[in-house]
């Protein structure tokens, strides 16, 4: 009974020969355990696998000088913090 379910004439897209009962997670293409790619949402086609080319594949060199900028004014201002504040706290502690 169960081989009549998966038989049921939905074939996989990329194998017409490969009869199956997996369909991609994302699109719902029928797909066969041979173009089945695991991802951590399901499973996926091969299409819908692929990477996106988004900010996490190439950054730009525009992207690395920001984050530099952003470091370097995040340190000179954690420092400047470091090197005044405990002076006035000493400041503070040896009038009383």
């Amino acid at each position: 009974m169960a081989s009549e379910h998966v038989l049921s004439g939905v074939v996989c897209l990329r194998h017409p020969a490969v009869a199956t009962g997996l369909r991609c997670a994302r699109c719902g293409t029928p797909i066969c355990p041979r173009c089945l790619v695991h991802a951590p949402v399901g499973a996926r086609c091969p299409d819908c696998a692929k990477p996106t080319g988004g900010i996490a594949t190439r950054p730009s060199l525009r992207l690395y000088a920001q984050s530099g900028a952003a470091g370097l004014v995040s340190a000179v201002v954690a420092g400047a913090l470091f090197a005044f504040l405990p002076l006035g706290f000493l400041s503070s502690s040896l009038r009383c």
